[in-house]
């Protein structure tokens, strides 16, 4: 089982699996992808300055939690410090209750802050409404377009239109640059056979740390 972890350039670390899967069926993107998405310094840095930030001019909050299921985001939020002031952005980190994180991303009162999250790869059109519509909890991504094509896309039922539209939302949000992949961390479950008789796992499109209730006990 696998999970990935990723980066919004204004908000929450989390990607599509449909960027994955451009990368696996569009040799183009994947082409283009150590380009636009390869960790270059020397090149942010010129962005930056294009943009007119020189170095040491933008500060940037980054929130850090601790939570059971998640003990990578301490180290992951210091990573991710250290790649910004490496480019000359004053990064710094700040701790905050993960409950109180979710409840600001709801109300869409987090434009303050970007963190790092992990998350599961679900199917294309979940992860459009759990991350890049007006309707999604965490509210990371929001476009007038996205909105249209998803709306499409929900109701259409051909294999052939459904992937051409999920390819045309896929390119949007490569070219736009709404996820930012970091790393990729595995999900492994140690079972005592003694103890644990079996547990149905949904898959990934449900969380790494979900139907507990499943788990049968050994007799």
């Amino acid at each position: 089982m696998q999970q990935n972890t990723w980066m919004k350039p204004t908000m929450s670390l989390i990607v599509s699996l449909m960027l994955l899967m451009g990368l696996a069926a569009l040799p183009a993107v994947a082409q283009r992808f150590d380009q636009l998405y390869g960790y270059n310094p020397t090149g942010a840095k010129e962005l930056l300055k294009e943009a007119g930030y020189p170095p040491g001019t933008l500060p940037v909050k980054i929130w850090s939690f601790t939570q059971l299921a998640k003990p990578e985001i301490p180290p992951l939020s210091e990573a991710l410090a250290t790649y910004l002031q490496a480019v000359g952005i004053q990064a710094t980190i700040e701790t905050i209750d993960p409950v109180l994180l979710a409840s600001r991303a709801r109300g869409k009162d987090t434009a303050c802050c970007i963190w790092p999250n992990i998350i599961s790869l679900r199917p294309t059109e979940e992860m459009l409404r759990a991350a890049h519509t007006s309707g999604a909890l965490a509210h990371l991504f929001e476009s007038e377009f996205v909105e249209q094509r998803y709306a499409e896309l929900t109701k259409t039922l051909d294999p052939q239109a459904r992937e051409r539209v999920a390819r045309e939302i896929t390119d949007y949000l490569f070219e736009e640059f709404t996820s930012i992949p970091l790393i990729t961390v595995f999900h492994e479950v140690a079972v005592n056979p003694k103890v644990i008789a079996g547990w149905t796992w949904p898959g990934q499109g449900a969380g790494r740390t979900t139907h507990f209730d499943l788990i049968k006990a050994a007799p």
